[in-house]
C-alpha cells in the first residue's frame, strides 16, 4: 500500500477520479465503485473537520487534518489536504491522503 495518494472530488465531496491505491487505502473494491459515493464518509475520526476542510478548500484556502480510514479491521491514521484546483472543463477539488502508520 502506498504511504500518499490523491483523489479528486467535486465541492460536495463526491468522488470523480480515484487511483487503485486510493482505492486500496479507503478500503473501497475497485475505482468504478468508488466513483459518486461522498470522501468525508470514509474518515471515522474528526470528520466534521474534513468537512470543514473541504468547505475552507471550495473557497481556495488550503488546510490539513489528521483523523483516520478504517480499512478492513485495522484503523489506518492519515494527514489529510484538500486543494481547489482546475481541470479541464470543471473545479475539483484534490485530496491528498498521506498514511502516517
Amino acid at each position: 500500500m502506498t504511504a500518499t495518494v490523491k483523489l479528486y472530488t467535486d465541492f460536495t465531496g463526491r468522488i470523480r477520479d480515484a487511483s487503485e491505491q486510493s482505492c486500496e487505502l479507503l478500503n473501497i473494491a475497485s475505482v468504478r465503485s468508488a466513483l459518486n459515493r461522498k470522501l468525508p464518509l470514509y474518515f471515522v475520526e474528526n470528520r466534521h473537520r474534513v468537512v470543514e476542510m473541504m468547505d475552507a478548500a471550495r473557497r481556495g484556502l488550503s488546510k490539513q487534518v489528521l483523523t483516520a480510514v478504517q480499512n478492513g479491521r485495522t484503523r489506518l491514521r492519515v494527514i489529510v489536504e484538500a486543494h481547489r484546483v482546475r481541470s479541464e472543463h470543471h473545479e475539483l477539488l484534490e485530496w491528498v491522503v498521506r498514511r502516517i502508520d
